[in-house]
């Protein structure tokens, strides 16, 4: 990264949230090797399994994506996802 200063990436190079987790992990006697080997292992057989499937066909790409007919607006506060949905906030 050219436009942060070389001190300022050593920095964060010694507190990068992974390897301080990776070494925490190690030093409870957790098997990282292994969990990366086993986590390596499943993604390359969804993604073997992934290039073998049949390709989706084009015309359906849209399908579910858009309203059926006419939206009804909910109102403010009215989505479930609002937190202010069925009561009081």
């Amino acid at each position: 990264m050219k436009y942060v200063p070389k001190e300022q990436v050593e920095e964060w190079r010694k507190r990068d949230p992974i390897e301080r987790q990776e070494k925490r992990l190690r030093d409870l006697g957790a098997d990282v090797d292994g969990l990366r080997a086993s986590v390596k292992a499943e993604i390359d057989a969804a993604a073997e399994e992934a290039l073998a499937a049949p390709m989706p066909d084009p015309s359906t790409a849209v399908d579910g994506v858009f309203c059926a007919g006419e939206a009804e607006p909910l109102g403010d506060g009215q989505a479930p996802w609002s937190g202010f949905a069925g009561g009081e906030a």
